[in-house]
Parts: structure tokens; C-alpha cells; sequence
């Protein structure tokens, strides 16, 4: 039963980031007033960020310490 706690953990972890990459994409677009639209975030890049947040996580310690 502790690993289903780790998985709900980990999942809802990363709908919170979701969710936050959902928000300051929101904000970009509406900062950028564009209409040329190059990239649509869909449920698919949401599910990939909800499952490999770690990584990105890695990616973005890794990128402020240099």
C-alpha cells in the first residue's frame, strides 16, 4: 500500500507543475499579444511534463547553477 502513496505523490507533483507551466504559458501569450500561434499546448505535453518532472527539474537546477 506505500507504493500507491509514492505514485499519488509523484502524479500530483506533476499536475502541480503542470499546472504552473500552464499558467506562465497563459501569461507569455497574453504578454505577447501573438497570433502566430507556433506552439499548441495540448493534453499531451501535459501528460509528458505530469510523468518526466523530474528531469525537468534537473534541467532547470542544472541551467541556474552554471
Amino acid at each position: 500500500m506505500e507504493i500507491l502513496q509514492y505514485i499519488a505523490s509523484y502524479l500530483f507533483i506533476g499536475i502541480c507543475i503542470s499546472f504552473l507551466v500552464d499558467i506562465s504559458f497563459g501569461t507569455i501569450r497574453e504578454k505577447l499579444e501573438s497570433e502566430d500561434d507556433e506552439f499548441e499546448w495540448g493534453n499531451v505535453e501535459r501528460l509528458v511534463i505530469i510523468l518526466i518532472w523530474p528531469y525537468a527539474i534537473f534541467l532547470l537546477i542544472k541551467g541556474i547553477l552554471k
